[in-house]
């Protein structure tokens, strides 16, 4: 009975011993296999921390990137206009110096008013040439004297603003007072010259101008009139067949036909016909037969072809 306990306990014992040592393999395959998760998963954790860390510097890197580009472009653009500028400067008072040195005013003596000479081309204008023109200060507004004036009133002799003078002369005697624009349709400010306001509100196209200011170019010494008609000389134009008319004692000219002109030109006809009826013997009530008859009884030697007849039935 003993031997056998013994060796029933002995087997036990070993037994015991080899289930021992397979719990223990198997629970360090268990540690060895937990510990393999572990490095996995902190492997990769560590991946997808590293992952947004990477974006979050990434995004910041671009848009540090993006500022220092757009800061690059401010810089560059802001350089570029100061060197733009500095060099429009020096051109704008090149060309001011140019336009200036191009004009100079003069005083005629014999009108007693000033008047403008081209030293290159040699063009006199009595008013102020555009070139002049642009030089000269925006005048600001006079009743509010922030804005720039673009009207100017005859009678208040100021400068206005549109919506001053709109308010200023909006009813009374004011809305009857006459005014002129400063400026033209290309903001261009054209001189009225004289100071008249014949023209209402429309400044005169630098076309007028030019047939105002070109006067003297048309006419005597630099061109021979076609026919003298009493006081006024006639001028032709062939380009565009029309006929200009200038008195050189009361410096008035017009296209439009004088009446001393067209008063000279009847009386001129009715001697022509006069003269045609005796030279074939024609009668003279016979030739004005069907005709405005004219008056007769009057001798036409010695009269003005300028000025009209009077006291005559």
């Amino acid at each position: 009975v003993n031997a056998v306990c013994c060796i029933q306990r002995m087997y036990r014992c070993r037994a015991a011993r080899d289930e021992y040592a397979k719990r223990k393999q198997a629970y360090m395959e268990y540690l060895a296999a937990r510990l393999d998760a572990t490095i996995t998963i902190q492997a990769h954790s560590r991946t997808w921390a590293a992952l947004v860390i990477f974006r979050q510097l990434k995004a910041e890197k671009d848009e540090y990137d993006a500022r220092m580009a757009e800061v690059t472009r401010w810089a560059s653009s802001t350089i570029q206009a100061l060197y733009r500028g500095h060099c429009g400067r020096i051109r704008a008072v090149a060309v001011r110096d140019e336009k200036r040195a191009r004009w100079k005013e003069m005083f005629d003596e014999d009108s007693r008013r000033p008047f403008f000479y081209n030293q290159i081309t040699g063009e006199i204008r009595w008013r102020r040439p555009q070139d002049l023109l642009e030089l000269m200060p925006r005048p600001l507004c006079g009743n509010c004297e922030y804005f720039e004036a673009s009207l100017e009133c005859s009678v208040c002799q100021e400068f206005f603003c549109a919506e001053c003078h709109q308010t200023v002369h909006f009813g009374g005697k004011r809305a009857k007072h006459p005014f002129r624009a400063l400026y033209d349709a290309f903001g261009k400010r054209v001189d009225y010259g004289d100071g008249d306001f014949d023209l209402g509100s429309m400044w005169p196209s630098e076309i007028i101008q030019d047939d105002i200011a070109g006067i003297l170019l048309r006419i005597a010494p630099h061109r021979d009139p076609a026919e003298k008609i009493g006081l006024w000389e006639r001028y032709d134009d062939d380009e565009y067949q029309k006929s200009y008319y200038y008195n050189p004692v009361s410096g008035e000219g017009t296209y439009d036909k004088p009446q001393a002109v067209r008063e000279h030109e009847q009386l001129t006809a009715l001697q022509r016909a006069q003269q045609q009826s005796q030279e074939h013997g024609l009668e003279y009530d016979d030739y004005y037969q069907g005709h405005a008859r004219p008056m007769t009884g009057v001798s036409f030697a010695g009269l003005s072809p300028t000025r009209p007849t009077t006291g005559i039935s």
